[in-house]
């Protein structure tokens, strides 16, 4: 039904303008960046930071929720957050918190003037968390077809896509059923090779 881009976000006084000039300030100490908790796709996106950053530079602080993360680089006891761009598009509008990237395949319509990490040389740091529809495997395929038509319909209305994208999410549906089912395959085969390689564990 959507999706939404991770975002990295930064304390408005951070002297760096880009996320390669956030990566190369950890001079003197490594750059602790929050997350809403082990194992969420925030978690996950951090580890791929981490390949992307020369070894020790990033350390993952888990937070139980965005909210204390963001007070936290808010008041300078971090460096940065990783999380839904959907939970911290309003702090970044309001000037509270500096959005350094975006972790889609291209920028943001409602944030257009935030580069993407692969703009930045950061071509692996892609991942996006996703909302999607899902029933009980014995459901019926004709009634499967039926909600994934309604579905379709109801996220083309201008009034579902304006409001999504007030709370950071594009309206994205998938072609057919079997697309989605695909689509979740590729994306468990992803970050489950991510987490076991990172070691990840979910809280």
């Amino acid at each position: 039904m959507g999706v939404t881009p991770g975002a990295i976000a930064v304390n408005v006084g951070t002297p760096a303008r880009n996320l390669r000039q956030f990566l190369d300030s950890s001079t003197a100490k490594p750059l602790r960046i929050g997350s809403t908790g082990n194992g969420g796709m925030p978690h996950l996106t951090i580890e791929l930071l981490k390949r992307a950053a020369l070894p020790g530079v990033v350390i993952h602080v888990p937070y139980k929720g965005a909210a204390p993360a963001m007070l936290d680089v808010m008041g300078g006891h971090i460096e940065g957050f990783v999380g839904d761009l959907a939970s911290v598009i309003t702090q970044v509008k309001d000037g509270k918190l500096r959005a350094m990237a975006v972790t889609s395949r291209s920028r943001v319509d409602y944030l257009p003037d935030v580069p993407t990490a692969a703009e930045q040389g950061f071509p692996t740091l892609h991942a996006e968390n996703w909302l999607g529809v899902l029933a009980p495997a014995k459901t019926p395929a004709a009634t499967v077809d039926r909600i994934h038509a309604a579905l379709i319909a109801i996220a083309a209305t201008p009034q579902v896509r304006e409001g999504m994208l007030k709370i950071g999410y594009a309206t994205s549906t998938s072609a057919s059923p079997a697309a989605f089912q695909q689509f979740l395959r590729d994306e468990y085969e992803k970050w489950g090779k991510i987490a076991k390689e990172s070691g990840a564990r979910a809280d």
